[in-house]
């Protein structure tokens, strides 16, 4: 569940500790009211711990290199009770991949994922204010 106090939403940034991932965390906590923390994934079991103890509310995936978003997302929509929102941010193409409360159905992920196109951190921004109401 969403909190409401916009200083107490919590967006979780996974990565591989790249420029990118410090970059984005930047950006979120000077030009927004989130509490963003940052996480290098190392394995499953790790990152689903880490998930059910932190409990964010938004799950942002920066993928570069070998990082396995199917598999962050498969992890999520089945083991871990998902409060908000993933968001996979692809450094190859600029596009943004948002999955809303993902769910199963039948074991599969039954969440499309919609396509933003984000060329500068406005548009990174603007993903957050409309789906979050973010200031």
């Amino acid at each position: 569940m969403l909190k409401e106090n916009l200083a107490e939403k919590h967006v979780l940034i996974v990565g591989e500790g790249s420029l990118l991932d410090e970059g984005i965390a930047q950006i979120l906590t000077q030009e927004s009211d989130l509490f963003v923390s940052r996480a290098t994934y190392s394995d499953e079991l790790a990152f689903v711990n880490m998930v059910n103890g932190d409990q964010p509310d938004v799950i942002l995936v920066c993928e570069s290199g070998a990082l396995n978003t199917k598999l962050i997302i498969d992890l999520v929509s089945s083991q871990i009770p998902l409060m908000g929102l993933i968001i996979i941010i692809r450094l190859n193409n600029n596009v943004i991949e948002m999955f809303a409360k993902p769910i199963n159905v039948a074991g599969r992920p039954a969440s499309r994922p919609r396509h933003i196109v984000a060329k500068t951190r406005s548009d990174l921004l603007e993903v957050l204010r409309r789906e979050h109401h973010v200031r």
